[in-house]
């Protein structure tokens, strides 16, 4: 069978994640799509401008057979975590094939990125590099300027999606060699601030929502987004307090003592994005700082990484029927309803936190319905 999986914000989900999702099914012809999405908050620890459960019904309009949930812990981190996590999620579930979005479709030029990072010119190089405390990203890019690598090279190495689905490449190389790989070009540059096309970032969406801009062209299904700036406002409420009460923090999170450094860096403010940019520097970066952020208010002490977590957000006749193909093991690793876990499961611990960032997100958007809605069955499409 073709079991294509996909790994999607949906930030919300607009035109262009539309056309995506239309091209994997005209080019590929899937026996069944599957998505996994992050939920309450993003990759980068941005609250998300759509809940997961609305997220759910989204896809499933826009023709996914079967939507898992990507919970929080395994889903916000840095990239290189949030690809490897991702693929175990879609590699226990039998997919065979990912396919991603990207500003370049030359599925080659990550082979040359790959075959490159693997010499012993590069890892050295590398090696000293990282002692200059720049993100892992930045490193990379310094490297492979050092190395007089093609500028146009580095200039699509920096692209947020061609970043990101290097990333499934390389876990894909060391972990999963059954999984194929393949690239579907954006239509367009997805400039953040253009609202002009019929195509547009979710980050211009986004904007549009916090200036109260109309978007709804930009949006294939009416979508409930909530309100940002009221959200941001309101975690802003709750990150003062949490500076305000912690002193020192010991836990396996406190990289490179990152939570000391937001206490002791730490200003009074109302605007969280201000709050955030006060922090940043050339060694921890806003992606981070949101993270880091996040992991305070919800008290976590503990990654995971490379977990097996299998709940099913939502699913059509089709992902039901697939799902009915699985072998017993599998089907033992999938849940659809909080009720059916116990403190002794594998995904007890992932579930416990991920039922924590709703009632997070539930507070800051002023929406208690969303953890009742944690406790009903997947959302069904006919």
């Amino acid at each position: 069978m073709n079991i294509i999986g996909i790994i999607i914000e949906t930030n919300p989900l607009h035109n262009g994640h539309k056309y995506f999702i239309d091209e994997i099914k005209n080019k590929y012809n899937p026996d069944v799509l599957i998505a996994v999405t992050s939920t309450s908050f993003t990759m980068r620890g941005e609250v998300s401008v759509i809940n997961k459960f609305d997220k759910t019904s989204a896809l499933l309009k826009a023709g996914v057979n079967l939507v898992l949930e990507f919970p929080f812990i395994l889903s916000t981190q840095s990239c290189d975590y949030f690809a490897s996590n991702a693929l175990t999620i879609l590699n226990s579930i039998g997919v065979n094939h990912i396919i991603c979005g990207c500003e370049n479709d030359n599925i080659d030029n990550f082979k040359t990125f790959y075959d490159l990072e693997n010499t012993t010119q590069f890892i050295n190089l590398f090696k000293e590099n990282l002692k200059k405390h720049n993100s892992y990203k930045q490193t990379f890019e310094n490297t492979l300027k050092e190395l007089n690598i093609n500028s146009s090279l580095i200039e699509l190495f920096s692209k947020p999606n061609f970043t990101l689905a290097y990333q499934y490449y390389k876990t894909i190389k060391y972990n999963y060699p059954n999984i194929q790989i393949s690239l579907i070009k954006r239509t367009n540059s997805y400039d953040d601030e253009n609202l002009d096309s019929n195509i547009v970032s979710a980050k211009a969406i986004r904007n549009a929502r916090i200036k109260n801009l109309d978007y709804s062209q930009y949006l294939p299904f009416d979508e409930n987004l909530i309100d940002l700036n009221y959200a941001y406002n309101k975690l802003m409420t709750l990150v003062n307090y949490a500076c305000l009460i912690t002193t020192n923090y010991s836990s396996t999170i406190n990289t490179e003592g990152i939570i000391n450094y937001i206490i002791n860096n730490y200003k009074h403010t109302t605007s969280y994005d201000e709050f955030i940019n006060n922090l940043c520097n050339k060694r921890y970066s806003k992606s981070r700082i949101n993270r880091t952020i996040l992991y305070m208010l919800l008290n976590i002490n503990n990654f995971y990484h490379n977990k097996i977590y299998l709940r099913i957000l939502g699913t059509d006749n089709i992902g039901l029927k697939y799902i009915n193909t699985l072998n017993k093991e599998v089907k033992k690793l999938i849940f659809s309803s909080v009720k059916e876990i116990n403190s002794d499961q594998m995904c007890y611990n992932i579930l416990e936190i991920e039922l924590l960032a709703t009632k997070l997100y539930s507070l800051i958007t002023n929406n208690n319905e969303l953890i009742i809605k944690e406790y009903q069955l997947p959302i069904r499409k006919d």
